[in-house]
């Protein structure tokens, strides 16, 4: 179909030339080849006088969003990074992240948003810089800004004092938990199923159930549980 037209009336000598200018709206063209003719559309000069073709490309650069996990999250050791990777004008040939101070290493296409692409990360526990960067089939790169997570492998340590499992106890009992973790997210504490505050005397008679459990920002959960046995008759 024609994208644009333009008439020239000249008057030229021998040996004399012209320019002219064409404006083809950006709105109607898209990436490959375009036709480009020169001709005399009437008269007794009527005639094609030059045909050329030219080759609209794409010169922008793909944009790279980091999209999870989040900048600044905690992170268990095993987790999976994606980005979204956007270009008006032409498919995204390549994507890749890199890890740290590492070599980028190519990512795969996701289902989850459009113009998902993921890895998945397995890193060792402290902070981590993340990057990511794309290629559209133009070859233009496009590089997303720098991102951090703080990588948690160790779940929270759980401690149970002044009761041991099994134990059997002629006096009322006061069993403190301790619960310490550099990113501890959530503590239960129940005591025959119901909540108990640490340290708190439990004089009833019976067999009684200790249940500890806690997790952490990034995910990691610990969990104890210990019976023991309060008979304070003679």
């Amino acid at each position: 179909s024609e994208l644009a037209t333009a008439e020239f009336t000249w008057s030229i000598a021998a040996g004399e030339s012209r320019v002219g200018n064409i404006e083809i709206p950006a709105s109607a063209m898209s990436i490959g080849a375009i036709l480009l003719t020169l001709d005399v559309p009437s008269g007794p000069l009527a005639r094609m006088l030059d045909v050329r073709s030219a080759l609209v490309s794409d010169v922008a650069q793909p944009s790279v969003t980091p999209i999870r996990p989040a900048n600044g999250a905690i992170v268990p050791g095993r987790f999976d990074a994606a980005v979204r990777v956007v270009d008006a004008h032409s498919s995204i040939s390549q994507a890749e992240l890199r890890i740290g101070a590492g070599a980028y290493q190519a990512m795969s296409p996701g289902s989850s948003f459009p113009g998902e692409f993921r890895f998945p990360v397995d890193a060792a526990e402290g902070p981590l810089t993340l990057q990511a960067r794309a290629r559209d089939a133009f070859g233009n790169l496009g590089v997303s800004a720098s991102w951090s997570v703080t990588v948690d492998r160790t779940p929270p340590q759980i401690s149970i004092q002044n009761v041991v499992e099994g134990g059997l106890y002629a006096v009322p009992v006061a069993p403190a938990i301790q619960v310490s973790d550099a990113n501890l997210d959530a503590t239960t504490i129940l005591l025959d199923g119901r909540p108990y505050v640490s340290a708190t005397p439990v004089a009833s008679e019976g067999n009684r159930q200790l249940y500890v459990s806690a997790t952490d920002r990034a995910g990691n959960r610990s969990q104890r549980s210990l019976r023991f046995v309060i008979d304070t008759t003679p």
